[in-house]
């Protein structure tokens, strides 16, 4: 990620169609490379989030959980997990009840 030159999913035109859709509960998702496995992060930016999120200069979309008390860069909305705010996540973890 370059911290001097912020390159947030909204400045990428990620905001209302470079994301998906929850297959269970319908709401908006990025979906973004975090510690090398995609991971669904809400669209919606939430102040009480810790993920934030970048294009890479090859157009993918990656994101780092924020350690506790790590403000986020400048430029950077932080958003919520979508595992943490799915009514349905329990579905979608693996060995979970399906």
């Amino acid at each position: 990620m370059d911290e001097a030159k912020p390159n947030s999913p909204e400045d990428a035109g990620y905001t209302h169609g470079g994301g998906g859709y929850c297959r269970s509960c319908r709401a908006p998702i990025h979906w973004a490379e975090i510690n090398g496995k995609r991971h669904p992060v809400d669209r919606a930016i939430d102040a009480g989030g810790n993920i934030i999120l970048w294009k890479s200069p090859d157009g993918s979309l990656h994101g780092r959980v924020l350690k506790k008390g790590e403000p986020a860069p400048e430029g950077h909305p932080t958003r919520k997990s979508h595992f943490a705010t799915c009514v349905n996540a329990k579905q979608h973890r693996r060995g979970g009840s399906r």
